[in-house]
């Protein structure tokens, strides 16, 4: 059997990725609109080529790619409420991939966070294999009003070391959370200059807490990241004090240690 670590990179070429017919926001409409994985705002503060990840398990790897683009959504989603969430977040967003200090007001970390899960949503279909983690149901709730991140979501930023390629690794994980099957889970990992997005969805118990939903992380990674949702009262300040040295290391990380992380652990 051949493993995922075992085939060679997509060097050089153009991933296929899943075939989609209808909008994947469940809005009735065909997918004819092919989706920039990455939008043209960060694009034109990219003044280099490259991207690098992953498609279904398997390394890609191509110096000369700008962009990727996923046929996954219509044309009126994709001009419309789509485009007003990257209008939303491109100030903010745009400072943090400058690595220019500050404070990240209640406002800025919910439109950050809106803006990495629908990023999120959209790279699960670079995957051919897994069906998508969030349901159909899921997503059209977050398409009709984004204050609806389904629950279960956390997302972190990070500030990542001299980074001037793009960056986007997204995968399904199967989370043990102590003994018995595994809970499926996602881990959704995209970067460009200092700004590193994480998105981790995981499917909760019932009547679980998301308000008090966060992460434990180990030392050396607590001082890389901060959580942006679900929010917190206490104040969040850009940048964390030190760098992701290794963005593979900082998306794979939930594959291994991830049961041990996650608070309240009572109630998983």
């Amino acid at each position: 059997m051949v493993q995922a670590n075992d085939v060679p990179p997509y060097r050089g070429k153009t991933p296929h990725f899943r075939r989609v017919d209808a909008c994947i926001w469940e809005c009735g409409m065909p997918a004819d609109s092919r989706e920039h994985g990455w939008s043209s705002w960060i694009l034109n503060r990219f003044d280099g080529r490259g991207i690098y990840g992953e498609v279904s398990g398997q390394p890609f790897d191509n110096p000369d790619m700008r962009n990727i683009r996923i046929r996954c959504v219509c044309e009126g989603c994709n001009v419309g409420w789509m485009k007003a969430v990257e209008d939303g977040v491109i100030e903010c967003a745009d400072r943090l991939i400058e690595g220019q200090p500050g404070p990240l007001s209640v406002l800025q970390r919910w439109m950050l966070a809106q803006w990495a899960v629908k990023t999120a949503m959209v790279f699960e279909f670079t995957q051919r294999d897994a069906d998508p983690y969030f349901t159909a149901e899921e997503r059209s709730d977050f398409a009709e009003s984004w204050e609806r991140i389904p629950a279960g979501v956390l997302v972190l930023a990070a500030r990542a070391a001299e980074h001037r390629t793009l960056y986007t690794r997204t995968n399904q994980v199967a989370w043990n959370s102590g003994g018995g099957a595994g809970r499926p889970a996602l881990v959704s990992t995209i970067a460009f200059g200092s700004l590193a997005l994480q998105v981790f969805a995981f499917r909760p118990p019932e009547h679980f807490n998301q308000v008090d939903f966060s992460l434990v992380d180990r030392d050396e990674w607590a001082r890389r990241r901060v959580q942006i949702w679900p929010m917190k009262r206490l104040p969040v300040t850009w940048p964390p004090p030190f760098p992701i040295l290794d963005l593979d290391e900082f998306h794979r990380r939930f594959e291994s240690q991830m049961p041990a992380w996650l608070n309240p652990p009572s109630e998983l």
